[in-house]
């Protein structure tokens, strides 16, 4: 029974570095990109914020600067 067990972690230690290497190269070979296709890039969406927004942000972020681990010193936010 223990002979078993030994053969089968003699046998894992020996693939294990094959299996590490094979792993790899599939995976870099996963980004590798194609020749002469176009990269196509995705659009970037910018939003506006509105002022009551940008003021709600404001206040969130003096509450976050101002925060020590108890409610004193933090503002309502609206």
């Amino acid at each position: 029974m223990l002979y078993s067990l030994l053969i089968a972690v003699i046998l894992l230690s020996l693939l294990m570095p094959f299996v590490g290497i094979y792993c790899f190269v599939k995976g870099y070979n996963l980004m590798a990109k194609k020749e002469g296709e176009p990269f196509i890039q995705t659009p970037v969406k910018h939003t506006r914020i509105s002022k009551k927004d940008e003021k709600k942000l404001s206040q969130i972020y003096a509450n976050i600067d101002s925060y020590d681990g108890t409610s004193i010193g933090q503002k309502e936010i609206d």
